[in-house]
């Protein structure tokens, strides 16, 4: 086979793989690596280009990632020491995936790295389950949670598709021009400074602009903003947020509740939930958050002006978004009541505290 014919078939691929040349110290210790080629499916993994890394060194490009640490630069720097042939895998975590790396030297000082996702993830020595077919029925696992946990499982996948695709695409690109300009800027610093002025200016404009991904991208997973100024600041927040990606208008009545960390995220979470579903399914125009509470219950309504749930989708064992959130209030002591006849309206109550 022709080494084009490689190279197509290493493009292809859905597994990632990187072609790397060990750096060492002065003490003749691997302490770097310098990544020579990848394939696409390795740039989705890690979010860097295919193309015009001008900084290759695994530590300016993944810093504070599991490909950064010491005692993997090690590991791969042991073994491409050894020499040709040499081969051995281990086990990386990288954006909270587990992946499979098979590591082997083709030559002297030089390794490559494929990685495979794990599917099955290992708890407490025991295999834990990845899809509703793989839960044995023996267990006796109520049918109406084996279909939670489908639910959320499948929503998990989907968000982390939606989350990579951000930061490859977007953040990606971003950290591309900002290298490129850096490049220029090292070059031509001294010959045209008016020129680059305006190529730092734009610089931190890119720059800016991946800082306020990066946030949105991180407030969705866990609102830090919910932990640091409180429930009805985080409500407020999300809801100006999804009214500026959606078009829809928020209509907000927030009180100043004070709730703990679990029942905070509780609310938070039924929020994004009933969103969600506004979003994909309502048609609705307006939807109205109000917060109140009392010495003993905290209550948010979430009432949107949309076509509305039929009956015998509000009481069907298959809406595993009402299931959802109807077990996370349960969860906290607190209970979910749903409306579908004048739009959907959903009344969630918590105890306080």
């Amino acid at each position: 086979m022709k080494p084009s014919i490689y190279k197509d078939v290493v493009a292809l691929a859905p597994v990632a793989y990187s072609y790397n040349r060990v750096i060492l110290n002065g003490t003749g210790d691997p302490e770097d690596y310098e990544i020579l080629d990848t394939n696409p499916a390795f740039s989705y993994l890690t979010g860097l280009p295919e193309t015009g890394m001008s900084l290759k060194k695994v530590s300016r490009l993944l810093p504070g990632t599991a490909f950064s640490r010491q005692d993997w630069i090690e590991f791969c720097g042991r073994l491409a020491l050894e020499g040709k042939g040499k081969q051995s895998e281990r086990v990386v975590t990288m954006n909270g995936i587990d992946y499979q790396a098979i590591v082997f030297s083709p030559e002297v000082n030089h390794f490559v790295a494929l990685f495979t996702e794990i599917p099955i993830r290992k708890t407490d020595g025991k295999k834990t389950p990845e899809s509703i077919g793989q839960m044995p029925a023996q267990e006796g696992i109520p049918d109406r949670f084996r279909k939670l946990y489908h639910y959320q499982l499948m929503k998990g996948e989907k968000e982390r598709h939606e989350i990579a695709s951000v930061i490859h695409s977007e953040i990606g690109q971003s950290m591309t021009v900002m290298m490129i300009e850096l490049g220029y800027l090292a070059e031509h610093l001294a010959e045209d400074p008016r020129a680059s002025g305006e190529k730092i200016a734009s610089l931190l404009e890119v720059n800016n602009k991946t800082i306020k991904k990066m946030q949105e991208i991180s407030g969705g997973l866990r609102p830090g903003v919910l932990k640091d100024l409180g429930l009805a600041s985080a409500i407020e927040w999300y809801c100006r947020e999804w009214e500026r990606s959606t078009g829809v208008n928020c209509r907000l009545s927030l009180a100043d509740c004070d709730v703990s960390k679990e029942k905070g995220l509780a609310f938070f979470r039924i929020l994004q939930e009933s969103l969600d579903n506004v979003k994909a399914h309502s048609g609705a125009s307006v939807v109205s958050i109000d917060l109140h509470c009392t010495d003993e219950l905290v209550r948010m309504t979430i009432h949107d002006n949309g076509k509305g749930i039929p009956e015998d989708v509000l009481k069907s064992s298959e809406a595993m978004g009402l299931m959802s959130m109807r077990e996370r209030a349960a969860m906290t002591g607190g209970s979910v009541r749903v409306a579908g006849d004048l739009g959907c309206k959903i009344d969630v109550e918590i105890p306080s505290g």
